[in-house]
């Protein structure tokens, strides 16, 4: 595990993709499809269209205890930004105006926050 603040041992998040049989690094050919299959095998986006705020599912691969209720590309860019993907956490996002980057971007810090 990790050391917290007050020197508790921490339960660590456990392994990431790089430990599945199957990883190719971002940026090499065949990550995509492999990104791709790991989403689906998490039911990643649940929604699979653009819906308005009332009807869309929760996400949920989520750990926090309030699941997010994201657009498509919203749950895709929170999923693949988490430590339990991959170690680099680095992923270039190019959304338009008023598409809810800010939503997106604070799922992705709750994905860093231990609040255990």
């Amino acid at each position: 595990g990790e050391y917290g603040d007050e020197g508790e041992v921490r339960p660590s998040r456990g392994s990431t993709w790089e430990s599945h049989a199957e990883w190719v690094q971002p940026g090499r050919a065949g990550f995509n499809a492999f990104a791709r299959a790991r989403m689906a095998e998490a039911g990643v986006p649940a929604n699979t269209q653009v819906l308005p705020p009332a009807e869309l599912k929760e996400a949920s691969w989520c750990a926090s205890a309030r699941k997010p209720r994201l657009q498509p590309y919203q749950e895709t860019v929170a999923y693949l930004c988490r430590p339990e993907a991959y170690a680099n956490q680095r992923l270039l996002v190019v959304h338009r105006t008023g598409c809810g980057k800010t939503a997106t971007m604070i799922q992705i810090a709750d994905n860093y926050f231990d609040d255990w």
